[in-house]
């Protein structure tokens, strides 16, 4: 068994692998500054006299690189029986198999055995291979299954550390900065003939310092852009006027002025005189009634364009209803009522 490992140096610090299981069978951890080349090759084989019971199933895992390729020769001991004969990858696939054995697409080969024979296999994708045979007849049948791998392996002559597990434990450490890669190797079959299965953990001790700084980039650019996105929206009050002001009392003039009730008057005249439809100095002792309700005099401003045509009560009916200043059309942010002094 090879895996080939490449953490990422800028979150990983360290790689552990810690042995589980068969302690002392002979792992051994990698440690290379690039990734190896695959292109060493190896053979194995191992041979398995096997009797299968009626509605049972055996298999044997192999984890195989990319190019390898799988030779299982056969060979049916019980006349007139029959066997199924499978290679599944991974163990969902195995998963899959057991749950019907008769279908032939839930598996890369699938094969109703007999006598004697062989099938092979190249592997086209780096996984771990079951090779299975099952038996959903009523009578046990017996065979021999050879299987015969032609592998392809990771080079690590050129590896800067190795561990073999003295206390069931590797840690690999990682540097920031250049190409690393690990490769977590097994004895194979011809070392370790009572169980062709090995158990590993594998961790990872992140780089804590990096993943603080992403997060303070990332809180930067959200900052950046909450602050970008405030300054398109649009200013929702006037800056000065007070909020916290209910009323803004105004100081008239003299008496015989014909100043207006609100700051803003002189300057929308004409745009009140058309409102109430110009009708001249006939009129002229309208001028300072409410152009909604003709009873009650201007006591009230618009913000913020400052529009004065309307008694508190109308205007601030106009603010709940409409929102719009009937002189200008501008969006009424607050109707302030005037006070005479």
């Amino acid at each position: 068994m090879v895996v080939f490992l490449k953490p990422t140096s800028v979150f990983v610090q360290n790689v552990i692998v810690e042995e589980l299981g068969n302690k002392g069978s002979g792992l051994i951890l990698y440690g290379l500054n690039q990734a190896p080349q695959l292109d060493v090759l190896t053979k194995w084989s191992e041979v398995h006299y096997l009797a299968v019971p009626n509605d049972s199933y055996k298999y044997w895992i192999q984890y195989l690189n990319k190019g390898s390729r799988v030779k299982v020769s056969y060979n049916v001991e019980s006349v007139g029986s029959s066997l199924y004969l499978v290679v599944a990858q991974g163990v969902d696939g195995l998963s899959e198999w057991v749950q019907d054995p008769t279908r032939p697409d839930t598996t890369l080969s699938w094969h109703i055995i007999s006598d004697s024979g062989y099938i092979e296999l190249d592997i086209t994708k780096s996984s771990s291979y079951y090779v299975a045979v099952g038996n959903v007849y009523l009578n046990e049948v017996k065979a021999t299954i050879d299987i015969q791998v032609e592998g392809v392996l990771y080079d690590t002559t050129n590896a800067y550390y190795n561990c073999s597990f003295p206390n069931d434990k590797c840690t690999l450490s990682v540097p920031l900065f250049g190409t690393n890669a690990a490769v977590l190797t097994s004895p194979g079959p011809k070392l370790n003939n009572s169980k062709n299965e090995f158990c590993a953990k594998l961790s990872y001790e992140p780089r804590w310092i990096a993943y603080i700084v992403c997060m303070g980039v990332v809180t930067a650019l959200l900052l950046i852009v909450s602050s970008l996105f405030n300054k398109r929206q649009p200013v929702t009050e006037d800056e000065t006027v007070d909020e916290n002001d209910d009323v803004a009392p105004l100081i008239p003039g003299k008496d015989d002025d014909n100043s207006s009730w609100c700051s803003s008057y002189s300057s929308i005249l004409t745009s009140t005189e058309e409102l109430e439809g110009g009708h001249g100095e006939g009129h002229s002792s309208t001028r300072y009634l409410c152009a909604i309700c003709y009873d009650a005099p201007r006591d009230c401003f618009f913000l913020s364009c400052g529009h004065c045509v309307a008694c508190f009560q109308c205007g601030t009916r106009i603010a709940e209803t409409s929102g719009f200043c009937p002189v200008c059309r501008k969006k009424i942010r607050k109707v302030k009522k005037i006070f005479n002094v």
